[in-house]
């Protein structure tokens, strides 16, 4: 991840072999910085940082990488005419590119970031995040040796055309994380929480049965990874209370079994989500429709997360013309 950054940036600095490993260091010592200054704070903060502030904070940081990237690929620019060059001076500074890439939260370092809040305390922080410094650096020493490569001009701007779109891409990552986030509910009130039906150990999946139970089954485990357990109306009392049920319509439950199964799991304080009637319309002999409209409803519940009032549940209905 930090071999895309990197690459272009001393590349198009022009640099003889020397110097190159010079911005190798002062990269690395920007590294260094981030990466204990990052791991104070998550062996500080634990378990306790708000999950909407932490998103927030990650999408930031890709829209300030994603404008250094662009700005940087124009600072090696000598033409006379060029009036960018003044306000383009911090892009120099390898430490500072360092820096923002000792916070960038690759895989490798989202793992390091976890394992230090579990952790807890500034010292185990720290410590963790030096050991993961001097593993991943490595890998970063020798790309000393694309001093070589500065020398010829079309890969020089091959390299800056390289930064401008690794930058592209970290800036549009950024702004549509926080766009994401300014759509979605972030301060539930006391007694509410959101929640991803999805993310649960265990869904109750009730009046489903044969072809349709088999084509629910196969599309939640897509996107779900707990227990699936089918249940008959009669049933329903089995179900803990709190739970996520998937409730067939009235269409193949009838009426009265319907409303006393949303009666009982609403007395639980259940998630019910109360599938569309269209499932019980297709005919037995076109599977593909069936298979179609049991993805969507999978993806559906995979991709949006509903508030929840936590002492009385949820009763939601799939609108009929899904």
């Amino acid at each position: 991840t930090c071999g895309l950054i990197y690459l272009p940036y001393i590349i198009s600095a022009r640099q003889k072999l020397l110097g190159s490993f010079i911005l190798v260091l002062k990269l690395s010592l920007g590294r260094f910085i981030g990466y204990v200054i990052f791991g104070a704070l998550a062996g500080y903060l634990g378990r306790i940082m708000p999950y909407t502030f932490r998103n927030m904070l990650i999408h930031s940081i890709y829209i300030i990488m994603g404008i250094f990237l662009v700005a940087s690929a124009f600072r090696g620019n000598k033409e006379e005419n060029c009036n960018t060059r003044k306000w383009l001076k911090f892009t120099n500074s390898s430490i500072l590119l360092g820096f923002f890439t000792g916070i960038n939260l690759c895989p490798p370092f989202i793992l390091a970031f976890s394992r230090a809040m579990e952790l807890g305390g500034v010292a185990s922080g720290i410590l963790l995040f030096l050991g993961f410094f001097c593993g991943t650096i490595l890998y970063i020493i020798p790309l000393g040796f694309a001093g070589f490569a500065s020398r010829l001009k079309m890969l020089r701007n091959i390299a800056r055309g390289v930064a401008i779109i690794v930058g592209l891409w970290f800036f549009i990552q950024g702004v549509s994380g926080l766009i994401l986030i300014s759509r979605t509910p972030q301060t539930p009130e006391d007694g509410q929480e959101v929640v991803n039906i999805l993310e649960e150990d265990q869904i109750y999946l009730v009046g489903s049965t044969g072809i349709l139970d088999d084509c629910l089954h196969n599309a939640l485990k897509l996107y779900f990874r707990g227990i699936i357990v089918s249940l008959d109306p009669s049933a329903v009392n089995t179900v803990p209370i709190k739970s996520t049920v998937l409730l067939m319509p009235k269409s193949i439950m009838g009426l009265p079994s319907f409303d006393t199964v949303i009666k009982q799991c609403s007395r639980k304080s259940c998630k019910i989500i109360i599938l569309p009637s269209g499932l019980t319309d297709i005919p037995l002999d076109n599977p593909e429709k069936l298979e179609e409209i049991c993805k969507n409803i999978a993806l559906f519940l995979h991709s949006y997360y509903f508030m929840v009032e936590t002492e009385k549940g949820l009763t939601w209905r799939f609108p009929e013309n899904f």
